[in-house]
């Protein structure tokens, strides 16, 4: 089984003061874009505002990885690049990795993913199954 959960501010600019409207509409429209090329019945992607500000939250429960975490991949990769000021986490958990199964996080910050491990829920057995 494979499941992800992350949430994602988009921004322009890291600094509100340097954000250029223009460029935050072009890239929001791009991301919009992008969502709405997802054909995977387990993956929930949304594009949401909240008090001006819009975010991107994605769900996923599947089988495996392979040919949905590409789609997150993608997606995560495609904010970083057009939105370089946009922030957030994913989790994902792949248990296809056995006993030592464990959390993994996709950090974005200042336009970079990075991978990290989670030390709140992992490892699996015994953090939070037996």
């Amino acid at each position: 089984m494979y499941e992800a959960h992350g949430w994602f501010k988009l921004r322009e600019s890291a600094s509100e003061e340097g954000e250029d409207d223009r460029l935050l509409e072009q890239g929001i429209a791009a991301v919009r874009a992008f969502i709405d090329t997802n054909e995977h019945p387990n993956i929930r992607p949304r594009l949401e505002v909240m008090n001006g500000t819009y975010y991107v939250m994605v769900d996923c429960d599947t089988n495996r990885r392979v040919g949905r975490g590409e789609w997150i991949d993608e997606l995560l990769a495609m904010i970083a690049t057009r939105l370089p000021g946009s922030f957030g986490l994913l989790y994902e958990l792949d248990e296809e990795a056995g006993p030592a199964a464990a959390y993994a996080v996709t950090v974005l910050t200042r336009g970079r993913l990075s991978q990290t491990a989670d030390p709140f829920l992992s490892p699996l057995i015994p953090t939070t199954e037996d």
